[in-house]
């Protein structure tokens, strides 16, 4: 039996202008805004793929446009595997919810620690460093060596912080089943997406990487922008990871060729494919 999935993680734009930049600059990180439900908005740092074959991906590229890098996808696991996903779709919410009580948790506890160590800032003691059952150092106030309360509040709550990457992690990659596009509903699943996530406060190229957690945040963030890029987070296109470069017609041909020699990638000329479906 066929597989209904390709080897290959395509990434499609909208212009040949584009592919072009993708090609010579890299895949850059933008913004994917999640209406997960009435009271759950999430904006987050991504590139998306999907894994859809040729001969099915018509209406993804009507949506989302018709030229494509299409890369690797052992590559891109081998390479992005802590960063890459499939993304996991949803029938309920409630998968979701529970990784944004998570959320929630993890911002009580860093008010309290902020707090907590205020008191023991200004009590004159010092830092200490415990060791917890992950093997992860943590360090912090705890009072004496011997005081296992400050101790076991420390391991707490550092213990929390480690698990917020885990609890974004999980609503970075998971999605409702139905979802809406331009005002359109539609069946999210059938969009097969895969996404790198750039982690919330990565740092790169003096940038930060904020992920926005109200739609009025992430709007503020936008009204003074062109785009919804992540300025500094780019991920470069190596000349191993790429399968196909898709492209609408026979006479954008050269116009690639000729950016794949700025680039020196000439190898790749016979990766271009004229998409006519």
């Amino acid at each position: 039996m066929r597989n209904s999935h390709t080897g290959t993680l395509f990434h499609y734009t909208r212009t040949l202008e584009s592919l072009s930049s993708i090609l010579k600059e890299g895949l850059r990180v933008s913004y994917s805004k999640e209406r997960i439900s009435a009271d759950i908005f999430i904006a987050i740092p991504m590139v998306s793929f999907c894994d859809i074959p040729f001969e099915c991906c018509e209406e993804h590229r009507e949506k989302y446009g018709r030229y494509a890098i299409g890369l690797n996808k052992k590559w891109m696991i081998d390479s992005y595997g802590d960063l890459l996903s499939p993304v996991h779709y949803v029938l309920r919410d409630e998968p979701i919810r529970g990784a944004w009580r998570h959320h929630e948790n993890y911002l009580k506890a860093d008010e309290t620690l902020k707090r907590y160590e205020v008191r023991k800032k200004a009590a004159g003691e010092e830092k200490i460093k415990v060791t917890g059952p992950s093997g992860i150092v943590y360090e912090g106030y705890a009072g004496r060596l011997n005081n296992k309360e400050d101790c076991k509040v420390l391991l707490a709550m550092n213990d929390l912080f480690h698990a917020r990457e885990y609890a974004n992690y999980s609503l970075g990659i998971t999605k409702n089943y139905t979802s809406s596009h331009n005002g359109k509903d539609f069946c999210a699943y059938d969009e097969c997406e895969w996404r790198i996530l750039v982690p919330e406060d990565k740092e790169a190229n003096g940038n930060t990487s904020k992920w926005f957690w109200t739609e009025s945040d992430y709007n503020a963030w936008r009204s003074d922008r062109e785009n919804s890029f992540l300025d500094g987070f780019t991920f470069p296109v190596e000349t191993e990871s790429v399968d196909y470069i898709v492209i609408q017609s026979e006479k954008e041909r050269s116009l690639i060729t000729s950016v794949l020699g700025e680039i020196e990638m000439q190898s790749l000329a016979d990766k271009i494919k004229v998409l006519d479906v």
